[in-house]
């Protein structure tokens, strides 16, 4: 147990000790004491009088250390079936705690900004933060201030609210650009390899939220590299390139525009201006690489880096790099399963490397993908530190769409096949709050389809000119 805090049940004596050095000078102690004594003086002075420290109150704190160092274990996190057991221990009588104990009070829930509260009201709040569709692992970090930073974020708004019917209404916009290009796509030029976003959509509004927070606290540029799963739907619905170009080189309109041997249409990459929700525009590069290939990442932050040096005068805060690349396509990579594929419990294990925090976020749940997008991008501007974003999704089909994936996995993909993909989900759920009407959804897709169907004739047409 005492591998999950600095505070040890076995020495009370000690802590009384500390205690009375926090007294003497508060300084004299680290900042975890330190607000944990000044919590403990606020709830005595206030609430209770008590002579002295209770056992229990320490075992209740070991407890809330322990959500917040491995509560992501537990999270919700896979769209597709519940986390294997990791041995997070996060049960109370692990912590030598009792049912019996649920229903008293303890001044310890000041930590967690509840005041004295019952033990089953402290552990509903962390199982809120902690064991929801969000995943947080931040508590490695050393420095003192991007830990409080995080505790703040996390537990003062443990259910990652979303503010407005317009946000919730745009990330429902985006999630529909995602799904239906992908299916217009696979009707419209059936065999041909796309590598598609299909189970992975909420990158679209995941990548909006990124680029728009990012201009709201100092961002001119964003770079981008990615591998090459998603990237005509990120060219299309998030760069700005237009369907016509897209459907064009499905068409084999442009390959003679292509100097030398040329490349595939999924390892390009675009620049444009991103037109932005409050007016104005940010500039947006995605860098072309070929295949999965990972070479891109230096690529991009060098960009990144030159941009910052000429452009900005080594104001590095301005210019944004973001690097994408699936966990081996989530879920499985060709045939290997995740828990044969590390030895780690996550892709994102080498984070704790360089002291940056991991979100770990479902990416059937759209709203938390974006708040989980946002808050980092907050972070990164905030720290100037690098962050990841594990948003575990699946793929659809196989490596690519002419693969068939069930002769490997025919368990994982029995369960693909038969859910929903995440605007259907996004619009029932908005539906069942009474904040859409459920025809939105239905006349969204409509009016994007026959948009797309529009500019495919155009090319065709064009086509039969050339």
């Amino acid at each position: 147990m005492d591998k999950f805090s600095f505070i040890s049940n076995a020495h009370p004596q000690y802590i009384e000790g500390l205690y009375n050095d926090f007294r003497a000078n508060p300084e004299s102690v680290e900042e975890e004491f330190r607000q944990f004594f000044t919590g403990y003086e606020f709830a005595s002075t206030n609430f209770a009088e008590p002579s002295s420290f209770s056992s229990d109150e320490f075992k209740v704190y070991n407890l809330i250390q322990a959500y917040r160092n491995i509560g992501h274990l537990v999270a919700d996190t896979n769209p597709l079936r519940p986390r294997k057991d990791r041995g997070a221990k996060l049960s109370i009588q692990h912590f030598g705690l009792q049912e019996a104990d649920l229903k008293k009070t303890f001044q310890v829930g000041s930590e967690l900004g509840l005041g004295p509260v019952s033990l089953e009201r402290i552990l509903e709040h962390l199982r809120k933060c902690y064991n929801g569709t969000i995943g947080f692992e931040f508590n490695f970090i050393r420095n003192d201030e991007e830990r409080l930073w995080f505790k703040a974020k996390i537990e003062q708004n443990p259910n990652f609210v979303q503010t407005g019917i317009d946000k919730k209404t745009k990330i429902l916009r985006n999630l529909n650009k995602a799904v239906v290009f992908e299916e217009f796509l696979g009707k419209k030029f059936i065999g041909e390899k796309r590598f598609s976003l299909e189970g992975g959509e909420s990158t679209i509004p995941a990548l909006d939220a990124i680029i728009h927070t990012a201009s709201n606290v100092g961002v001119k540029q964003v770079v981008l590299g990615m591998a090459h799963r998603g990237r005509l739907n990120i060219l299309a619905n998030i760069m700005g390139k237009t369907y016509e170009e897209v459907f064009g080189e499905f068409e084999g309109l442009y390959s003679k525009e292509t100097m030398g041997s040329g490349d595939v249409k999924y390892h390009k990459g675009y620049s444009s201006m991103y037109p932005l929700d409050k007016g104005g525009e940010i500039y947006i590069k995605l860098s072309p690489n070929p295949s999965h290939l990972e070479a891109v990442n230096p690529v991009v932050e060098g960009l990144a880096r030159a941009n910052g040096d000429i452009l900005f005068d080594s104001d590095y805060s301005k210019v944004l790099p973001i690097l994408i690349h699936g966990d081996a396509n989530n879920q499985i990579g060709f045939t290997t399963d995740f828990d044969e594929a590390r030895s780690s419990d996550y892709s994102s294990a080498i984070a704790s490397m360089i002291q940056a925090p991991v979100i770990h976020v479902n990416g059937d749940d759209v709203e938390a993908v974006v708040f989980a997008c946002e808050m980092a991008t907050e972070y990164r501007q905030k720290f100037s530190k690098e962050i990841f974003i594990d948003m575990v999704c699946y793929r659809k089909h196989g490596h690519n769409e002419s693969d068939d994936p069930k002769y490997t996995q025919p368990t994982m993909y029995e369960i693909i096949s038969k859910k929903k993909n995440p605007r259907d989900m996004y619009g029932e759920k908005l539906a069942q709050q009474g904040e859409i009407e459920q025809a939105l959804v239905k006349q969204m897709d409509l009016e994007f389809r026959n948009d797309l169907q529009a500019r495919l004739d155009n090319v065709k047409q064009k086509g039969h000119h050339l």
